[in-house]
């Protein structure tokens, strides 16, 4: 997927259901992980990108590298705003042991929004201004 010069959001899909190999990213069609919906999004924004994250558990480390933008357009990483449990990104498969540092990692990005999701097993750098992220410790959004 490309960006258009319209300024138009673009939308992409995530679920545990999907496929990295076959998905395109649509809402009938997700991808399985956010980290492949994220590497679908160019690194100049021309407009706004919105991953769209279904509920279930994900197990993976999301990185986040250059997106940059000189205009208002933002990326958004959207789990579920009602209820973030539903929508985990965990660091623990069945051992309770973390196994991952970090669940989302920002570098070289000032334009990112990730709402409504649940993190444990995980650390949080306050790197970025992290909106509506409900780690273990349920802090307020």
């Amino acid at each position: 997927m490309y960006p258009s010069l319209s300024g138009e959001p673009k939308h992409l899909y995530v679920a545990t259901t999907g496929s990295d190999v076959t998905g395109d990213g649509s809402q009938a069609n997700p991808y399985r992980t956010i980290q492949h919906a994220v590497d679908q999004v160019p690194k100049i924004l021309v407009n706004t990108w919105i991953i769209h994250v279904a509920d279930g558990v994900y197990r993976e480390r999301v990185n986040i590298y250059g997106i940059r933008s000189s205009t208002p357009h933002y990326l958004e990483i959207k789990g579920n705003l009602n209820t973030p449990a539903n929508c985990r990104v965990t660091g623990a498969d069945v051992d309770p042991t973390p196994v991952r540092a970090y669940a989302f990692i920002a570098n070289f990005s000032s334009v990112i929004r990730i709402r409504g999701f649940y993190m444990d097993y995980c650390q949080i750098l306050s790197v970025l201004t992290l909106i509506s992220l409900h780690p273990a410790g349920n802090l307020p959004s």
